[in-house]
């Protein structure tokens, strides 16, 4: 049975649900963020960490 995990997160006013299937396990939150850029999942890291690649995400 696949391993599914749900993220909820309020963004301008509106709550969303994120489903997210499968498990990568990293030491650090540089490694999430490069594995959230390469579509491989999600992350959540503080914005100063991210905010030199919010431009080509948005």
């Amino acid at each position: 049975m696949p391993y599914m995990q749900a993220l909820w997160f309020r963004r301008r006013a509106r709550e969303h649900k994120v489903c997210v299937e499968g498990q990568l396990i990293f030491k650090t939150t540089a490694q999430t963020l490069h594995a959230a850029l390469a579509e491989q999942g999600i992350t959540y890291v503080q914005e100063e960490m991210a905010k030199p690649d919010l431009v080509h995400m948005i």
